[in-house]
């Protein structure tokens, strides 16, 4: 239900969009690279930190603190990249589908939680170019950054399963 909301969104949103008018695009550029993100946080009034599926052990100590200071809230796969240009690209040709849309988010629409300090290690928007596609650690591993799965996670709340 999770991908399916949010793909439902992002779809009708972007095939909404007068692609064909470049002013209207540029003027909401801002929109379109916010929407996911924007949409994501919106589904629960959890902090954003308890809305990504893992998180590192320091920046869970942090949390678990209740200092919530210099933590990032970091895309594990560049959105840019790997879900919002192959979206708009389709849609720009009135190819784009639900289905592709689910399919890309289940694929790559996954968050980490960490330390300011752990995310100025990572490579911020670059994968390997022999990546295989489907390990989302790719980047902490090269980065030597052990991730776990966060126990605030709010997909696992009462708040969705109660």
């Amino acid at each position: 239900m999770l991908y399916k909301d949010i793909a439902s969104a992002y779809h009708s949103f972007l095939t909404s969009v007068a692609w064909d008018n470049p002013l209207y695009v540029k003027a909401i550029t801002e929109g379109k690279n916010k929407f996911l993100s924007n949409a994501w946080l919106s589904l629960s009034k959890s902090s954003k930190y308890h809305k990504a599926e893992f998180i590192t052990k320091s920046a869970l100590a942090k949390i678990e603190n209740g200092d919530y200071k210099n933590l990032v809230f970091e895309h594990m796969i560049p959105k840019q990249k790997f879900i919002q240009k192959p979206c708009e690209e389709l849609a720009k040709k009135g190819e784009l589908t639900l289905e592709f849309v689910e399919d890309i988010l289940t694929r790559y629409w996954h968050l980490a939680t960490i330390t300011k300090e752990e995310d100025s290690m990572l490579d911020r928007l670059s994968i390997p170019s022999d990546w295989d596609k489907k390990d989302i650690f790719i980047r902490y591993k090269i980065a030597q950054i052990d991730l776990i799965e966060n126990p605030y996670y709010f997909w696992n709340s009462s708040e969705f399963n109660g």
